[in-house]
């Protein structure tokens, strides 16, 4: 990640890293290991990890390919059907 890139990065955002349209992972020490697959995968990874205990309202930072494409909420990629 490039210094520009971290200055996208809040304190306090999840970086999800997507591979593809098929899987989702989580790149934080504290939920490693929290990952989803298939359809949805983005999707999947916000109620896993709301199920988990991180709140609505967690601010995720989205990164494909080693670059930053955006920034939601939990609850507003749980929403989401793709």
């Amino acid at each position: 990640m490039s210094p520009s890139d971290e200055s996208d990065v809040d304190i306090g955002q999840l970086r999800i890293i997507l591979f593809g349209s098929q899987f989702a992972a989580v790149d934080d020490a504290e939920a490693t290991g929290i990952s989803a697959s298939g359809p949805g995968c983005l999707q999947m990874l916000a109620l896993r990890l709301m199920a988990s205990g991180y709140p609505p309202e967690q601010s995720l930072s989205l990164y494909r390919n080693g670059q930053h494409i955006g920034k939601t909420t939990l609850s507003t990629a749980a929403k989401r059907s793709t």
